[in-house]
């Protein structure tokens, strides 16, 4: 019987992702799309002999320069950059669940009904995410950061060897987006076990992802940083709404059309970047505070108690990023779907299949075509505005989640004091 439920398991489980990334690969978005606007055209640049970061303005992190170079490289199979690009970040999708699905299957070994739970939910997510999840460069980011939280699962996270492999795929993660940089000092604390061997597992695979972007680009890798920095509030983050809820009154401020960004300019909108430029190092540096502070004190974890508190450390700064910085893209929403899918079933905790559907409404509001409301105001304040509510009042909520005490069973070590 229990060989017949984890049969059972195994083909639901390998059947709903089939017909899950089939219906993805199928039905690509018709619209907009960050491979045809931005990556095709970079990969055709360094092509003709432009160099990023020195011939043109290039925001992204080195290791995406293979990435996106490499589907212009096959299109003499016949097939474009596009579906070229789609099928890299398709194999990636590939990999990263099947560790992911034997991770789980590992973790509650004999429960099949939560490794049903927590896998059928992060196929639900990600099929909900149809139009962004093939699109970019985000599942390849945060695929190989939760590889450096998952790996502890399955290694002894006390040899060097272990501790280099989980280090690699961290900077890997930031070479592909630099924003994970500030996890370095959580998931440093929480693998620690002697102070050399963990410091010279750090800077070994620091050197084995990023040696020769240093080699070749020196310097000018900073441009991605500076770019960041002068960017303007992004429409859709959580300041700029706070602008355009005030705006819709004040009628103060100016609504740019140039994309990525479209953002807001006024008076409002110069008060509220100032605000938000203080409050967003701020959090960051409370959030870190914090979290080396609780993990210091907590010194001992058994290999699943690395894990839980790294997966929430993880959804407190992905959620922290949504509401004190300055961008959100809709894509961002993929950051948090493995974390959130698996977390709430590990910690034990209640109201998950809540959480869930709290995400759920997130992610079809700001990712799919679904959800529509009629032009004009309701109360003075444009329906689209009140529809916002929709993704920051569920995100407000699972970051709430996130935040509440995570009480971790005693280790053996513990026990036996």
């Amino acid at each position: 019987m229990k060989k017949f439920k984890f049969t059972f398991l195994v083909l639901a489980v390998a059947s709903l992702f089939i017909v899950s990334r089939f219906y993805i690969w199928k039905y690509w978005p018709t619209n907009y799309s960050d491979v045809r606007t931005d990556y095709e055209r970079y990969a055709r640049m360094w092509h003709y002999g432009l160099k990023p970061y020195t011939h043109h303005q290039y925001e992204y992190p080195p290791l995406t320069i293979p990435i996106l170079f490499l589907p212009l490289k096959y299109e003499h199979w016949g097939v474009n950059y596009y579906h070229n690009y789609r099928f890299l970040v398709l194999v990636t999708d590939i990999a990263f669940f099947s560790f992911f699905a034997l991770t789980v299957n590992k973790l509650f070994k004999k429960e099949q009904g939560k490794k049903l739970a927590v896998l059928g939910s992060y196929i639900f997510f990600t099929t909900l995410a149809k139009d962004f999840f093939y699109e970019g460069l985000d599942l390849m980011f945060i695929s190989s950061f939760l590889m450096s939280l998952l790996l502890p699962v399955w290694l002894d996270s006390k040899k060097l060897g272990s501790k280099i492999l989980i280090w690699t795929f961290f900077w890997m993660s930031t070479a592909i987006k630099f924003l994970t940089l500030p996890l370095m000092i959580p998931l440093f604390l929480i693998n620690y076990s002697h102070w050399k061997k963990d410091l010279a597992a750090m800077m070994i695979g620091f050197f084995i992802i990023w040696v020769i972007p240093l080699y070749i680009f020196r310097s000018t890798l900073l441009l991605p940083f500076t770019l960041g920095f002068d960017r303007p509030m992004k429409y859709s983050s959580f300041p700029s709404y706070i602008v355009q809820v005030i705006g819709s009154q004040t009628e103060t401020e100016t609504h740019s059309s140039l994309p990525p960004d479209f953002a807001y300019y006024g008076p409002v909108s110069e008060k509220v970047n100032q605000v938000f430029g203080v409050l967003f190092p701020l959090s960051l540096a409370i959030f870190l505070g914090w979290s080396g502070r609780l993990i210091i004190k907590n010194k001992l974890y058994s290999k699943s108690e690395k894990l839980l508190p790294m997966l929430r450390f993880t959804g407190i700064y992905l959620f922290t990023l949504f509401f004190f910085a300055k961008i959100f893209s809709q894509p961002f929403h993929i950051w948090y779907m493995a974390p959130l899918a698996l977390y709430p079933v590990l910690a034990k905790k209640k109201l998950y299949l809540l959480i869930w559907l709290l995400a759920s409404i997130m992610i079809i509001n700001d990712m799919t075509p679904w959800f529509y409301l009629p032009s004009g105001k309701t109360l003075n304040i444009p329906n689209y505005l009140w529809g916002y509510l929709l993704k920051f009042i569920p995100m407000a909520l699972v970051y709430g989640y996130f935040l509440r005490p995570l009480k971790l069973p005693p280790t053996d070590k513990h026990k036996s004091k």
